[in-house]
């Protein structure tokens, strides 16, 4: 049995639920999607043996023949019709709601395969579906929760025992998914939460394989220990600090560009990160296709900075200082001690930055509702570009809820309104040609770094350490866990 530790619980392991990058990566294990990632972050057929786009509105999706459910029952087009349909169900209640808005039909051919009809071309689509398992009809329909914990789904694992008081998930290999027979046959997975504890697990054997959930430092602890590896990859996970650009100092776009001067990212990379990890100049991540990869970083330019603060209308005062923000993090040791050094670096320019310890449900309540003043915090993966839309256009602006309006939802925490940015982003989402997406996006990062309201940090290398008696098991740059079911343990 493969024993794999993880430093939190999933919230479920229904797809249609699922939200963190644990639960997303479980649910995968247990629920085949239609698609995965593949490491040029693009989607590849999985589930699905083929998906067709006959038009810029219609997709034809043809399933494998070979793969059946847990329960023996074969994957047919319903299911597909059922899986996306309920997640479009306002009773169902699924976070992923919004991201099927322009999916009006689903229609099935025949018993494998499904037309999906959009009433807008909708190039993420074919992204979002890698997230998003395709559940048996016949087990999950019968109610809103029947799958929330063990779901029938066509992974290369099923749950025999779901997560309970002991946070303990056991798993065992299914022989029909879409993935060749698995030689571990069995996978119980642990939550260990303390970082320590897990490494020490780790060196005496007990659990064979922690991905993801990895600092820099703990590679250092384990140099030498001749039963484990250590494997990096290139990251995806998007480490910024946001700045409240709504009212304030920081409404002042000089003032934001005066704090991206100010850091020196390049030094904290170096001395927490132990250069583990790739200077960002976008939420895109470097080689990314969309991205722009001659956008410089900004530069670490402490005169720079003050000159900015001059000119914003924040001179010194007689104490030597500008103004004081609240600089806002996680109870994250890694997050803690970064957010220390990003405050003695705004001090030496005149900015008294106050750091504030949070636990992370704490600071995300104030975060929805505008109530910071800056905050470091990470977007783990950065696959699809459409993200831009989620995390900077203005209708993604969280807002409560008002006597004539719901509460709205949206990642643009930072509170950036830019008309100009918004159309780019509005044309980008539907446009299917990618030549023309990548020009829209790459204009779009420009005006994105002009405004600094996320200074971009870094994106840290994924990490795995596992047993040299753990083969097999490919580390890839979505740190998905379907390696396992290819992987063997002698």
């Amino acid at each position: 049995m493969l024993g794999v530790a993880v430093a939190s619980a999933p919230e479920t392991l229904d797809p249609r639920f699922a939200t963190s990058a644990v639960a997303q990566r479980l649910a995968a294990l247990v629920a085949a999607p239609l698609v995965i990632i593949g490491d040029d972050l693009r989607p590849k057929p999985f589930l699905a043996e083929a998906i067709d786009a006959l038009d810029p509105l219609t997709l034809l999706v043809k399933l494998r023949p070979d793969v059946r459910f847990h329960d023996g029952t074969p994957v047919t087009a319903d299911d597909v019709i059922f899986t996306l349909g309920s997640m479009k169900d306002p009773a169902l209640g699924s976070p992923h709601a919004a991201r099927l808005t322009h999916l009006v039909a689903l229609e099935e051919v025949d018993e494998r395969t499904v037309r999906l009809r959009f009433d807008a071309a909708t190039p993420p689509f074919l992204v979002d579906l890698h997230a998003w398992g395709i559940l048996s009809r016949a087990a999950c329909g019968k109610a809103r929760d029947a799958c929330r914990d063990a779901p029938t789904g066509a992974g290369p694992y099923r749950v025999v025992q779901a997560l309970g008081a002991d946070e303990r998930l056991v798993l065992a290999a299914h022989d029909a998914s879409p993935m060749a027979r698995p030689a571990i046959r069995k996978v119980e997975l642990r939550v260990i939460r303390d970082n320590t504890t897990r490494l020490l697990e780790l060196l005496d054997g007990r659990t064979q394989l922690v991905v993801g959930d990895l600092l820099p430092t703990d590679v250092e602890a384990v140099a030498g220990a001749p039963a484990l590896a250590v494997e990096s990859a290139p990251g995806l996970g998007f480490s910024y600090l946001a700045l409240n650009a709504r009212s304030g100092p920081l409404a002042d776009a000089r003032v934001r560009r005066a704090i991206a001067h100010a850091l020196d990212i390049d030094t904290v990379i170096a001395s927490k990160l132990k250069g583990r990890a790739r200077r960002a100049s976008s939420i895109l991540p470097p080689g990314h296709w969309a991205h722009d990869d001659a956008m410089a970083p900004p530069a670490f330019d402490p005169a720079a900075a003050e000159r900015l603060l001059d000119l914003s209308g924040w001179p010194r005062g007689p104490n030597g200082v500008r103004f004081t923000i609240r600089l806002s993090t996680t109870t994250d040791r890694l997050r803690r001690a970064c957010a220390l050094a990003w405050a003695e670096m705004l001090g030496r320019v005149g900015i008294e930055a106050r750091v504030e310890v949070r636990d992370w449900n704490a600071l995300y309540q104030d975060i929805q509702q505008g109530a910071f003043d800056a905050f470091s915090a990470k977007w783990t993966p950065v696959i699809e570009p459409d993200l831009l839309y989620w995390v900077f256009h203005s209708s993604s602006i969280p807002a409560p809820a008002a006597a004539d309006a719901p509460a709205r939802v949206g990642g643009n925490r930072q509170g950036t309104a830019d008309p100009a940015l918004d159309l780019l982003l509005e044309q980008a989402r539907h446009t299917d040609d990618v030549a023309e997406r990548a020009r829209l996006y790459r204009e779009a990062e420009a005006r994105i770094a002009e405004q600094t309201a996320l200074v971009p940090l870094w994106f840290e290398d994924e990490l795995v350490i596992r047993s040299t008696r753990l083969h097999g098991f490919t580390l890839g740059r979505t740190v998905s866990l379907l390696p396992i079911a290819a992987a063997r343990l002698e």
